[in-house]
């Protein structure tokens, strides 16, 4: 994906194209703003008509707080109720009172010019005499600053706006998204995810089309599979009832004791017999095709390792005594007491396969090994034995493991089986529970 259509590569493009667009409205509202300051609040008409407000007021302060020129603290007091404006008080050409510098004691002689050359005075009556005094205001101040404060809101509004109607596509395909996502989990796997531009999310809607094309085909797979374990199983019921039959028409035979003598009596029996073992194949075979063909129940409980496998191994540790084989059994008794989750009935299918295995393919001559350990929150099962070179493994035994590693993944374990220098593991591994 070319990174200068990613999201985040648009979205800075977006911020920045709103943010000049926000400082463009800024600074014209304050070239604006300075415009009607300049030209109206500073204008004389203007400035003239607020200072003599200003004097008027000032005039009746004095009148009524009956204020001299000396009194400072009072002329002080005033302004600041007015806060925007500046006064200088002169007397005799003697400066008495600066709003500027309203502690100062002394009063100082000045160059009348400095002042009256160019600014506005007014004659005030203080309580002590006349005064002449000089006004002069900022009056375009407050105006100033709440257009300023205008400008900060609309250039934030503008902002957000920008931001907003550029992402407006964005979401919208975020929810187009959602809603076929939805479809998708409906179980219309039909259903074509719309794929639209080149940054992250269409690279999303492109792994989505990928997976839902990916699971179609594995559904269709695995319905051709079961149609395919179903058909297999039903011919091999039907077969089933060739043999079936015949051994019903020998019993019959012989419970009506239709025979010569005892030559065709060891015939008829040993027929049963061979009909009963290629009835017994077929049923295996029947069962492990299904086992593997089908959804297997995940029917799972607690169980400790000493009351999980101990006994089982035990048993499996008899019965392959009784077929002539030596055990080296390694068990780890401070498992005992550990917890797995287990099906009790697929670990007893398991042990079978297992024993099955050993017997059929393995060598008496050397020593069936069992062993438990414990590593990485994970307690696992080992069985190794020497293959015989008599036999070759045949299609039983790789459903067997088939069957294994099915049962142990539904119990959320995991089998490992592999050959290696004439010698077979197999290795079951659980993961243990607190």
């Amino acid at each position: 994906m070319n990174h200068n259509h990613s999201i985040s590569t648009e979205f800075l493009k977006l911020l920045a194209a709103a943010a000049l667009c926000a400082c463009v409205l800024f600074g014209t509202e304050r070239a604006v703003s300075v415009y009607i300051v300049q030209h109206y609040f500073e204008s004389d008409a203007y400035v003239k008509k607020r200072n003599e407000k200003q004097i008027e007021e000032l005039v009746r302060y004095v009148e009524k707080k009956n204020v001299s020129v000396g009194e400072k603290e009072k002329l002080t007091k005033w302004l600041k109720n007015h806060p925007l404006i500046t006064i200088q008080v002169f007397k005799d050409g003697m400066l008495q009172y600066d709003s500027a510098y309203p502690d100062l004691e002394d009063t100082w002689s000045v160059d009348p010019d400095d002042y009256y050359g160019w600014q506005t005075y007014y004659s005030v009556q203080f309580a002590d005499g006349s005064a002449d005094v000089f006004i002069s205001g900022y009056y375009g101040y407050r105006f100033s600053m709440i257009s300023m404060v205008i400008g900060i809101l609309l250039s934030g509004l503008l902002f957000l706006v920008i931001v907003l109607f550029g992402i407006r596509k964005t979401i919208r395909y975020i929810l187009r998204l959602s809603r076929e996502i939805e479809i998708l989990e409906s179980g219309d796997l039909d259903y074509e995810i719309t794929v639209s531009g080149k940054n992250e999310l269409s690279e999303l809607a492109k792994g989505l089309n990928s997976m839902r094309t990916s699971l179609k085909e594995r559904m269709e797979s695995e319905s051709r599979v079961t149609r395919e374990h179903a058909r297999l199983i039903t011919e091999m019921s039907h077969d089933l009832r060739t043999p079936l039959t015949a051994v019903l028409v020998y019993v019959e035979i012989l419970k009506k004791l239709a025979y010569r003598d005892e030559k065709q009596l060891q015939q008829y029996i040993e027929k049963i017999e061979a009909k009963g073992i290629q009835m017994k194949q077929r049923t295996d075979n029947l069962f492990e095709y299904a086992l593997i063909g089908s959804e297997m129940k995940n029917e799972v409980g607690r169980e400790t390792v000493g009351d999980a496998f101990y006994e089982r191994i035990s048993d499996l540790c008899a019965y392959l005594s009784d077929k002539q084989f030596d055990l080296q059994v390694d068990l780890d008794s401070s498992l005992n007491g550990r917890l797995l989750n287990v099906n009790t009935e697929y670990l007893d299918r398991i042990f079978d396969n297992i024993v099955s295995n050993i017997v059929k393919y393995g060598d008496c001559a050397e020593p069936v090994r069992v062993s438990s350990t414990q590593a990485e929150h994970r307690i696992q099962f080992a069985f190794e034995n020497r293959i015989t070179e008599k036999e070759k493994h045949d299609d039983s035994n790789y459903i067997g493991l088939k069957n294994i590693e099915n049962m142990m993944r539904s119990m959320g374990g995991e089998s490992e089986a592999k050959t290696e220098e004439e010698r077979f593991r197999i290795v079951l591994r659980f993961p243990e529970v607190s």
